[in-house]
């Protein structure tokens, strides 16, 4: 954790294969502590990378940090998965300027962050 929380190693991963690699795992573990864990290993490289470039969009990272917040049965999970998702958010927000069609979200996933919210009980 504490080595990707340099930007030159950060973008490095994300123009690897490492982000690939982490939703196939994450779609694939059964361990909900691992699943976290690898929710705020994408958290925090999002947050640290200064370059992200969108064709990492491919590897369905949107959806499945989505996914992690909603229907994950671990709270755990649930909260890292939207840290991270808050964290890509931020960043797509932030290229609108240049590639707004890159960074289009979908109605329906606006309705299922708003969902999450509006009804969630935890703190």
């Amino acid at each position: 954790e504490s080595i990707i929380q340099n930007s030159d190693i950060a973008n490095y991963l994300f123009k690897s294969n490492f982000i690939a690699f982490y939703m196939k795992l994450m779609k694939s573990y059964k361990q909900s502590s691992l699943r976290a864990k690898i929710c705020e290993i994408l958290g925090f490289l999002i947050r640290h990378a200064t370059v992200i470039e969108t064709d990492v969009l491919k590897y369905g990272i949107l959806t499945g940090l989505l996914e992690a917040s909603t229907n994950d049965k671990s709270e755990k999970v649930r909260r890292k998965g939207m840290a991270a998702l808050g964290e890509l958010l931020f960043y797509g927000a932030t290229q609108v300027d240049e590639k707004i069609t890159v960074w289009d979200i979908s109605s329906s996933m606006i309705q299922s962050l708003l969902k999450i919210l509006k009804h969630t009980n935890e703190d």
